[in-house]
């Protein structure tokens, strides 16, 4: 039993079924891929800034399908997060902890995963294609991911009763879609340089503001956890835009390791949200 993150279960059980969707659809996509011409695959569709210029470490190979291979696949972390959540919520459907309003309400480890698999499509599309209408909805998924736990906070804030949490959850869902649909619709006037680091500030500020009015029970080892990864992939995201310890031929890539540690430092945030218990 994991009692931190309210899960009856082991971690094995918990990461199980989301490794085995992650194998299958990405071996899916495999095959898929195998069967594109990747001569007019993006035939016709305007580039966006990457594939003009060389702005990440990683080789743009505009020969082939995925034109940044490592930065393309490496968005499977986001699909294999946002099944953590869903099986976080599958889970919670059948055994109820009433600890919080995360927890009590699946609808929202549902939708914080599809979130998440929302950016990987959209990531993986921008780097595979580079093109300006991938980047656009690759920009689209991380205001999303980041967006979302804002949304869930400043819904918490307003201390809704047990009695109002199911209504309460509810709303969270139209309210971050209307969200998301202000981030895609201005993406182009947005500056992600500020706004991603504002949404990561909003998350901690939010974060602590519920944990100190509702005087809710977390552990701290979580919570810095969730920020230190944060941390981390900012740190490796800008080591990689600006070329340090870069070899574009390697497999190994740094804005790879960014999407990583930006998914693993969403999941954190979502365990830390989970993990609260009102006193």
């Amino acid at each position: 039993m994991l009692p931190s993150i309210h899960y009856k279960g082991t971690w094995w059980s918990l990461l199980a079924m989301p490794l085995v969707a992650t194998i299958v659809v990405s071996a899916l996509l495999y095959v898929i891929f195998q069967m594109i011409d990747p001569t007019t695959a993006w035939a016709g569709m305007e580039l966006g800034n990457s594939g003009k210029t060389w702005h990440y470490c990683e080789q743009n190979r505009m020969d082939q399908l995925l034109r940044q291979p490592s930065n393309s696949w490496s968005n499977m972390a986001y699909f294999f997060f946002g099944m953590v959540a869903i099986n976080l919520g599958l889970a919670d459907s059948r055994a109820k902890f009433s600890a919080n309003l995360v927890v009590d309400n699946p609808i929202l480890s549902y939708w914080y995963g599809l979130t998440s698999i929302f950016l990987c499509g959209g990531s993986f599309l921008f780097h595979a294609s580079l093109t300006r209408i991938g980047q656009h909805w690759d920009m689209t998924g991380t205001y999303a991911v980041t967006a979302l736990p804002v949304v869930i906070n400043l819904v918490r804030l307003t201390r809704p009763s047990r009695a109002q949490w199911k209504r309460a959850a509810i709303t969270i869902v139209p309210l971050s879609l209307l969200v998301y649909s202000g981030f895609h619709l201005f993406k182009w006037v947005i500056d992600s340089g500020v706004v991603i680091p504002l949404l990561a500030a909003l998350i901690l500020f939010t974060t602590l503001l519920y944990h100190r009015l509702a005087k809710s029970r977390v552990p701290s080892l979580l919570l810095a956890a969730a920020f230190g990864a944060l941390v981390v992939a900012f740190i490796v995201r800008t080591m990689d835009v600006k070329k340090i310890m870069c070899d574009p031929q390697s497999i190994y890539q740094g804005h790879s390791l960014w999407h990583f540690m930006a998914g693993l430092a969403v999941l954190l945030i979502y365990f830390v949200m989970r993990a609260e218990k009102e006193a």
